[in-house]
């Protein structure tokens, strides 16, 4: 059965409505808007998918949506939308990473990153709240003041989280 999506000939909004909420749009209601109405759309989409990524401090590889395994994810230009997996073995290249990610949405989270992960940094990589499978070994997760996380706390962040491993 084939879809057929028509476009409203006359947008109903003012058209200085229409570019504030162009350009102040979240990245995942940019998307809802980007497939609802053609106005919306960009010639190029703005962001790089990435489906899984994974790593260490010596190397990082990841995975598009077509299957395809790259390196460096340092010379991507545009902002990186995440989409399935994390896995996450040190850390000294966490803050780059994060630097460039700007959606999150992963099913899979796996820390071995045998340090400190900042807590505004844990609730980022979880706040989509998708995360079924969750892997946290020789990581300590830190509260904004500092001491360690309670696990009551990490679950609030993790609510569709189906298997623990620690």
């Amino acid at each position: 059965m084939d879809v057929i999506v028509q476009y409203p000939t006359k947008l109903t909004f003012p058209t200085d409505v229409l570019k504030w909420m162009k350009a102040n749009a979240k990245h995942q209601i940019s998307l809802k808007l980007m497939q609802v109405c053609k106005y919306f759309q960009h010639k190029e989409f703005p962001y790089f998918v990435i489906k899984s990524i994974y790593g260490d401090d010596e190397v990082w590889n990841y995975r598009t949506l077509d299957g395809q395994i790259y390196h460096n994810f340092v010379d991507i230009s545009k902002p990186i939308w995440i989409t399935d997996a994390i896995t996450l073995m040190f850390s000294k290249t966490l803050p780059i990473l994060l630097s460039k990610v700007v959606v999150c949405d992963i099913k899979i989270l796996n820390l071995s990153i045998h340090s400190c992960l900042q807590w505004n940094e844990f609730k980022f990589l979880t706040a989509s709240g998708k995360i079924e499978i969750f892997t946290l070994e020789s990581t300590k997760i830190l509260d904004a003041k500092g001491n360690q996380a309670c696990l009551e706390e990490l679950f609030k962040c993790l609510p569709n989280v189906k298997t623990v491993e620690m």
